[in-house]
């Protein structure tokens, strides 16, 4: 078990904030045989027990060495990643070799709070080498995108926040943990973002069994039902409300149908923008109100369908497996090919891409735009692309294939990375042959007994030690 209780952290009778500091190496999507230039960095904590802080997952992502300073000494201790969420940006951290013994309990306020509220944030930003507190108020509350896969209840305060704050506590006046420091707006000032209390104390309760698991939320696609004459085609009356289900979730068993109004979520009523109260006064997304109304390990729901009102009690919702994922804080895939170095379209490679980049890929109908969001067509699928083509002379008169998706080896269409290369080293014919599932892209042929001794001369001239990432090192069978 990680923590006792999901309602208080720890904190020490002085100061409840640490700085942690961070060496990391953030991997190239495009070179990915390269681990990266190290760097530093730092953020801010909190105490959560005698041994263990909770800061964002951002702070940490692609950490080779943590190290916790406590306010007010210059000793580093050592620390290591215990569970990072990149999605709703927490991480705990572990002490390696030392404890804060004199901990104390400092209690986090689940309860939203208000418009007006005052908020006091400390941490450690750029600028300086002591702890900062700054102090402001609360602007809204609201039911947000973290990340391209992950919604969750945000706070807006216009405390300043700068880089290094991240992962710091804001607090009650009263002392109370309000919510964890996440993010600043860059192309405005005094606009800051908190991951609520209510947050953080789902995320310590789901982490109290050693993994993270997620909240619930519906995947389903949704559609606002103001207009008058929508709402009379789907048979509700003035006085019902809901939001409409344009496109029901693909889940074996989901109680949803297209066109169904969804009018409930437990005990909240959703109007026709979406929106719900919660806690008295305050309007949210219906989304936010998902979690809370988990009942027996199921979702009570109430719609209207054709016309008459039913209640359905739906088992919990599975997110879509979908085609591009994130590889989180793992290095990515590759595998060379002679001069080609393929590897596996991500979520971090798709944030790589500039305006430029997306047009060229729009020109070229590439399975990177037109399937970006797509769920995978069976298990395993992915996408692999050629990240980097060496100049050689088995490659002369070719154009450069970089970026393009891999579509077949041989005539054989590309499952996976792994599955590429399979094809690849079992391939027997004097030719092999790559096509590319981007419009308007050539073939590209090598001749198969010089493959091996191809990729060991540009591995050789370019001084990389390995030709394939760690799980594809291992001839396959």
């Amino acid at each position: 078990m990680i923590l006792g209780s999901c309602i208080t952290v720890w904190a020490s009778p002085g100061e409840t904030t640490v700085k942690v500091h961070v060496i990391r190496a953030v991997p190239s999507y495009w070179r990915p045989w390269e681990a990266g230039k190290p760097t530093e960095s730092s953020g801010s904590g909190v105490i959560l027990s005698d041994s263990k802080i909770l800061t964002n997952a951002h702070v940490v992502e692609h950490a080779d060495r943590i190290h916790v300073q406590r306010a007010g000494t210059a000793d580093k201790w050592p620390a290591r990643v215990l569970i990072a969420a990149l999605g709703p940006d927490m991480a705990i951290l572990e002490l390696e070799k030392h404890s804060f013994a004199d901990a104390k309990s400092l209690k986090i306020q689940q309860r939203l709070p208000r418009a007006s509220d005052v908020v006091v944030v400390k941490g450690y930003p750029l600028g300086g080498s002591d702890l900062s507190v700054t102090k402001g108020i609360v602007s809204r509350v609201e039911f947000a995108r973290y990340s391209a896969a992950y919604s969750g209840l945000r706070v807006q305060i216009d405390a300043a926040l700068n880089p290094g704050n991240s992962g710091g506590p804001a607090l009650t006046e009263d002392g109370r943990l309000m919510g964890l420091v996440f993010s600043r707006m860059r192309v405005a000032d005094n606009i800051g973002y908190l991951i609520p209390g209510s947050e953080v104390a789902s995320f310590l309760h789901d982490c109290a069994d050693g993994q993270f698991d997620g909240q619930p939320r519906l995947f389903d696609e949704f559609q606002k039902m103001e207009n008058k004459v929508l709402r009379q085609s789907r048979g509700l009356t003035e006085e019902q409300t809901g939001i409409g289900v344009r496109r029901a979730h693909a889940q074996v068993g989901w109680p949803l149908q297209d066109g169904d109004i969804l009018t409930h979520i437990g005990d909240f009523a959703i109007g026709n923008d979406g929106m719900t109260a919660v806690d008295g006064d305050l309007r949210l997304s219906f989304q936010a109100v998902v979690p809370r109304s988990v009942k027996d390990g199921k979702l009570p729901l109430r719609i209207v369908r054709n016309g008459t009102p039913t209640s359905l009690a739906a088992p919990l919702p599975e997110p879509t497996n979908r085609l591009i994922k994130s590889v989180q804080d793992e290095q990515p895939e590759y595998f060379f090919c002679g001069p080609i170095v393929f590897s596996v379209v991500s979520r971090e490679f798709v944030n790589t891409l500039n305006f430029e980049w997306w047009q060229y890929l729009i020109n070229k109908s590439s399975p990177i735009v037109d399937r970006r969001m797509a769920a995978v067509a069976f298990p395993g699928e992915e996408l692999v692309f050629a990240a980097a083509m060496f100049p050689h002379p088995s490659v002369d008169g070719y154009r450069d294939v970089s970026g393009f998706v891999l579509a077949s080896i041989d005539g054989v269409p590309v499952k996976n990375i792994r599955h590429a290369a399979k094809l690849i080293r079992g391939s027997r014919g004097p030719f092999t042959t790559f096509r590319f599932a981007d419009r308007a892209v050539d073939d590209l042929v090598l001749r198969t007994k010089e493959i091996d001794a191809t990729t060991e001369d540009v591995l050789s001239r370019n001084g990389i030690r390995y030709g394939s990432s760690t799980r594809l090192r291992t001839k396959q069978k």
